[in-house]
């Protein structure tokens, strides 16, 4: 009862912020808006979209071989489409997680790997998303430059002296000292195992060769790439005429905000931050409310491949496993 009211409250909150804006923009101008949009660009925009998601899959696959997990890329390609799917309907990226988890372990029964494998490419893209939406925020900053723009290098250097310490072999000997020892002695016996094997597994990944480490540098810094473009293209698709290191920041900020378990998959919330952000360009209302609704529709398309790929996975397990029953009562 409890899990329904709360699915409902978010569910009131994400019709209720819509209701809003399409009250205050006007119906007509949004519609308009929507139907000016080029179809060539948009299908530009998904194919880069779903590159994003093969790439993703690239860089996981070289995580879950690290840890023993032995999956085909194409195979981690599908899991994360599916785990997209579920995101749609589990607020923030919990529900997608858990579904990653769940296939990941079921191959060796790697519980504790498959959950680091999670967590670390998990951060890693959060990471680079804040990284390059600071960067662009300081070359197309729409706000007081002096203040913001101070803030904004002391946040980046911030975020690079955290980096170095994480990628810092001694650095793991100070958080086993400080955190992870005082953890294990007051948790309970059965916790402190588990927890014990998933922090050994992130330890694990310290010892990535170089060359490993590089090409996973490298594929996040495509997938960012990419993903800028394709949000970019999104908006020249309604003829939005910003320059990209605009698109790169608001996507940034636009991303995290989905991230929030407040709303269902951040609708709601993610069109309200973006009226307000491309304002400051002095974009319309209803042109900055249809943009953010594109990049929702890519969004959904994806999770929708992700469900088709999820009903043929239960469907062809249901069929061997009626099979196997048949060939049993013979």
């Amino acid at each position: 009862m409890k899990k329904v009211l709360v699915l409902l409250g978010k569910l009131s909150i994400t019709l209720g912020i819509l209701y809003y804006l399409f009250s205050k923009i006007g119906w007509s101008k949004i519609v308009r808006v929507m139907l000016s949009a080029d179809i060539r660009y948009l299908l530009i925009a998904l194919s880069l979209a779903m590159l994003v998601r093969y790439l993703n899959a690239v860089q996981t696959q070289v995580l879950l071989a690290h840890q023993g997990i032995l999956l085909p890329t194409a195979q981690v390609f599908k899991i994360n489409l599916i785990s997209t799917f579920y995101t749609l309907f589990i607020p923030g990226d919990m529900g997608g997680g858990v579904v990653k988890w769940y296939k990941f372990s079921r191959v060796d029964g790697k519980r504790a790997q498959a959950f680091s494998v999670i967590l670390v490419a998990w951060l890693l893209p959060v990471f680079a998303i804040i990284m390059d939406g600071l960067i662009a925020l300081a070359i197309k900053n729409p706000f007081s430059k002096t203040n913001l723009n101070m803030w904004i290098y002391s946040l980046l250097s911030l975020l690079l002296l955290v980096a170095i310490f994480i990628f810092n072999k001694s650095a793991s000997a100070l958080v086993d000292k400080y955190i992870m020892s005082p953890l294990f002695a007051i948790a309970p016996s059965r916790i402190e195992e588990k927890l014990r094997k998933v922090w050994e597994s992130l330890k694990s990944f310290q010892k990535l060769p170089l060359f490993k480490v590089l090409s996973i540098l490298v594929t996040i810094v495509i997938i960012e790439l990419t993903g800028i473009t394709a949000h970019y293209i999104l908006g020249l698709s309604i003829k939005l005429r910003l320059s990209i290191f605009v698109f790169a920041w608001v996507r940034a900020v636009s991303i995290l905000i989905q991230m929030l378990p407040i709303s269902i998959a951040g609708l709601g919330l993610r069109e309200g931050a973006v009226i307000f952000l491309l304002d400051k360009y002095n974009v319309p209302y209803a042109d900055a409310l249809v943009f953010s609704l594109l990049v929702f529709g890519v969004y959904v398309v994806i999770s929708l491949i992700g469900g088709l790929f999820e009903i043929r996975e239960m469907l062809t397990n249901k069929l061997s496993y009626c099979q196997k029953n048949k060939y049993e009562a013979k």
